[in-house]
């Protein structure tokens, strides 16, 4: 795993670990699905995000779905949208994820 998902973990797994950045604007290629990445905003979510016991591991198979940025607990009010880099195809993994858990 890298960036993002590092810090999802970390929130998940009670931040036992440094938080990590989000994935940097700069990187080109999604190493899971081989595709160059897509720039996107996404909302930026605050406050303690839950995920299913699964997510972790489900998650590897889409890393740079990106399809929102964790914001911490402090909510910064100027700063509702992130600037992303994203693959289409770990888009398309996670959705298909979240549908098998709710349908």
């Amino acid at each position: 795993m890298g960036g993002w998902l590092d810090l999802l973990s970390d929130l998940i797994s009670g931040g036992t670990k440094e938080p990590k950045p989000v994935p940097k604007i700069e990187e080109k290629m999604c190493p899971v699905h081989g595709l160059e990445l897509r720039a996107g905003r996404v909302p930026i979510e605050y406050g303690l995000l839950r995920y299913p016991d699964d997510y972790r591991e489900a998650s590897a198979s889409f890393p740079y779905a990106c399809s929102k940025v964790p914001g911490g607990c402090c909510i910064d009010y100027n700063k509702k949208y992130a600037q992303i880099r994203y693959c289409p195809e770990c888009r398309k993994a996670e959705k298909a994820y979240w549908k098998s858990k709710h349908g």
